[in-house]
C-alpha cells in the first residue's frame, strides 16, 4: 500500500467530504427556513428521487469499479472503456425518454411531474459522471475523483447563496442549479478522462457482451447499493402516501440531519477499497480491527449532540418541531450506517463478497418492509416508522458484523451487544428524561465509555503510528 498516496487520497476526500457538509449545512438549515414547509418538500422530493438513479447503470459502473479496482491506469483497455461509456449514454437516454412519458401520461401533479422530470436529466449526467468517476477510483486516482465533486459542491454552494440573497422560494431553482452543479462535474471528469473518451468506440456484439460482462460482475453491488437506499426509502415512501408531501418534507428533514453525520465516512470508504485490494489477507484483517475500534468509540459521541442540536434548531425552526422528535428515534443510524457504510460494505467488496452483501440489504429491505408497513397502516404512527428505520438499518449492520468477524476469526457478542446497549441507554434518555437531564445522562454515558475504553484508545494510537510509520 502506498502510504504516502493514500494519505493524499484521503486528505482530498476530507476536502470533498468538508465542502459537502457546509452543503449540507446550507440544504438543512437554511433552505428550509427560506422555502417553507410545501417548497421545502418537493426539493426534498427531488432529492428522493434522484437518490435512486445509480441503479439504472444496471451494473455497469459498479462492474468497472470492480474488475479494475487496483489495477494501474496505464494497464486499462482505454477503448473497451470508451465503448462502454458510450453504451451507457444510449441506454441513459432511452430510460429517460420512458419515464418522462410515464410523467406526462399519467396526470402527475406539476410539481411532482417537474421532479421526476429533472431527475431524468439528472440521471443522464450522473451516471455519465460516476462512471469515469468509478473508473478514477478504481485506478487508485481517487484525488481526480475528489476534485470533481469538490467542484460540484463549490458550484452549488454558490448557487444556493446566489437563491438565498435573492430570496427565491420556489423549489424549482433549486433543482436546475443542483443539475448544472452535477453537470460541471462531469465536464471536468470528462476532461480527466479525456485518453479514454478519445478512444473511438466499438459498437458490436462483442462490444455488448462485454457490456454484459462488466454488468454481471457489478448487479449484486448496484441491487446492494439500491436496496441499501430502499431502506429507508421505503418509510418516506409510506409517509408521503399515507400522510401526504408536509410529513414526507419533515420526515426527509430528519434522515437528511441524520445523515448529515455520515457525509465524510462515504468518501472515505471509496479511498479505502482500492487500497486494500492491494495488500495481503493478514494486513487487511490488521485495519479492520483498527477501524472497527476506532468507529465504535467515535460513533456513538453523535448520541451527545442530539439535545443540542433539538434546542438551537426548535428556535431556528420551529415548524419543524416534529422533525426534531423523528431525528432522536433516527440518530443512532449513525452508528449502525457508519459502520456499514466504511467498513462492512468496504470489507465486503475487497474480499468479494458482494453476494453476502446484497444478501444483508435484502434483509434488511425486508424487515423494513413489515415493520414499516405495520407501522404505517395498522398503527398509523410515523413514530414507529421512524424507529422500523432504525431497526432495519440495525439489522443489516449487526449481521454483516457477524460475518466479517467469523470471517477474520474476531469474537462478535461483546460488540453486538454493546452497541445494542448504547443504543437502548441513548432511547430511553432522551424519551424518559427531560432535555437537560437527558443530556448530562447521554454525557456522563460517553464519558464512561472513553474511560472503559482507554486501553483500546492507547493501543489504536500506537496501532495507528506504527502503521503509518
Amino acid at each position: 500500500m502506498n502510504k504516502k498516496k493514500l494519505a493524499i487520497n484521503i486528505l482530498y476526500a476530507f476536502a470533498a467530504q468538508g465542502l459537502s457538509m457546509a452543503l449540507s449545512v446550507l440544504m438543512s438549515l437554511i433552505v428550509p427556513k427560506m422555502l417553507g414547509v410545501e417548497q421545502f418538500s418537493y426539493w426534498q422530493l427531488f432529492i428522493f428521487y434522484s437518490g435512486y438513479v445509480g441503479m439504472f447503470h444496471f451494473g455497469l459502473t459498479d462492474g468497472v469499479y470492480l474488475k479494475l479496482g487496483g489495477k494501474a491506469s496505464d494497464k486499462i483497455d482505454k477503448k473497451e472503456l470508451s465503448s462502454m461509456f458510450w453504451i451507457l449514454f444510449y441506454l441513459q437516454i432511452v430510460i429517460s425518454i420512458l419515464a418522462i412519458l410515464v410523467a406526462l401520461l399519467f396526470g402527475m401533479s406539476a410539481n411532482r411531474s417537474f421532479s421526476l422530470i429533472a431527475t431524468c436529466v439528472y440521471m443522464i449526467i450522473a451516471n455519465l459522471t460516476w462512471f469515469l468517476g468509478y473508473i478514477l477510483q478504481a485506478v487508485n486516482n481517487t484525488k481526480q475523483f475528489s476534485i470533481s465533486t469538490i467542484l460540484s459542491k463549490i458550484s452549488f454552494i454558490l448557487f444556493l447563496v446566489i437563491l438565498l440573497f435573492r430570496k427565491v422560494q420556489d423549489f424549482r431553482w433549486f433543482v436546475i442549479t443542483f443539475i448544472i452543479s452535477q453537470a460541471i462535474s462531469f465536464i471536468y471528469t470528462s476532461l480527466v478522462s479525456k485518453k479514454i473518451l478519445k478512444e473511438k468506440p466499438s459498437i458490436s456484439l462483442k462490444t455488448f457482451y462485454t457490456a454484459y460482462s462488466y454488468a454481471r460482475v457489478g448487479i449484486k453491488l448496484t441491487i446492494a447499493n439500491t436496496s441499501s437506499i430502499f431502506i429507508l426509502g421505503i418509510g418516506r415512501f409510506f409517509i408521503d402516501g399515507n400522510w401526504g408531501i408536509i410529513e414526507f418534507g419533515k420526515i426527509s428533514f430528519a434522515i437528511s440531519l441524520a445523515m448529515f453525520f455520515l457525509q465524510f465516512i462515504g468518501q472515505v470508504s471509496m479511498v479505502l477499497f482500492p487500497a486494500l485490494r492491494t495488500i495481503d489477507d493478514e494486513k487487511q484483517k490488521g485495519y479492520f480491527t483498527l477501524i472497527e475500534k476506532g468507529l465504535s468509540i467515535v460513533l456513538p459521541a453523535v448520541l451527545v449532540l442530539y439535545i443540542p442540536m433539538k434546542l438551537i434548531l426548535s428556535k431556528w425552526l420551529p415548524q419543524y418541531n416534529d422533525s426534531l422528535d423523528y431525528l432522536g428515534l433516527l440518530l443512532p443510524i449513525c452508528i449502525f450506517d457508519g459502520k456499514m457504510n466504511m467498513l462492512f460494505s468496504t470489507y465486503l467488496k475487497v474480499i468479494r463478497r458482494e453476494g453476502k452483501l446484497l444478501l444483508f440489504n435484502f434483509v434488511a429491505v425486508l424487515v423494513s418492509l413489515v415493520s414499516v408497513f405495520f407501522s404505517a397502516i395498522l398503527l398509523h404512527n410515523i413514530s414507529f416508522v421512524a424507529l422500523s428505520l432504525l431497526i432495519s438499518i440495525a439489522t443489516r449492520s449487526l449481521i454483516a458484523q457477524k460475518y466479517l468477524f467469523k470471517y477474520y476469526g474476531i469474537p462478535y457478542i461483546k460488540n453486538a451487544i454493546t452497541e445494542i446497549v448504547i443504543v437502548l441507554y441513548y432511547l430511553l434518555s432522551i424519551f424518559y428524561l427531560n432535555d437537560q437531564t437527558a443530556f448530562v445522562m447521554l454525557l456522563t454515558g460517553y464519558v464512561m465509555l472513553i474511560i472503559l475504553s482507554r486501553n483500546t484508545i492507547f493501543s489504536l494510537f500506537r496501532s495507528g503510528k506504527n502503521r503509518l510509520d
